[in-house]
């Protein structure tokens, strides 16, 4: 080959590697920007719940997020507390069975059980009466098994 063609078929190399690496870097930063993280004070009350009980940083659109957020709006819709109140009395509760009575139960199932109480009661009632009701039910199931 002659002196033009390996200069060719050396500048159509370089402009190929060129190109993968640009595509590489967009997709790779295509990527990151999708999953960025919420900074810690813009995150929802149902966004910072789902993320406690997955012990690890999950997406404002994970699935548990919309579930917590629908949980704690069913709750504070049955009871007199806002939604914040039973979110400390949630994460209070789950810690205390686990530490006083070795019980382990996910703030998401511990929601479950309150809502299904909430929801056989036809008045409005108090979160605090809903959870020593639900401490009582799940330290009982765990004692059973």
């Amino acid at each position: 080959m002659n002196k033009i063609n390996w200069r060719i078929l050396g500048l159509i190399g370089a402009v190929l590697f060129v190109s993968l690496v640009v595509v590489f870097m967009a997709t790779q930063n295509q990527d990151t920007g999708e999953n960025q993280k919420i900074p810690e004070g813009e995150r929802s009350l149902a966004h910072r719940m789902a993320i406690s009980d997955a012990g690890s940083y999950v997406d404002e659109d994970h699935p548990t997020v919309q579930e917590f957020e629908e949980l704690l709006s069913n709750l504070e819709e049955a009871t007199s507390d806002s939604k914040e109140k039973i979110r400390e009395l949630t994460i209070e509760s789950v810690t205390e069975l686990d530490e006083n009575y070795d019980v382990n139960v996910k703030l998401l199932d511990f929601l479950k059980e309150a809502n299904e109480m909430a929801e056989e009661i036809d008045w409005k009632i108090s979160y605090t009466e809903i959870v020593a009701k639900v401490k009582v039910a799940l330290s009982q199931e765990e004692t059973e098994a």
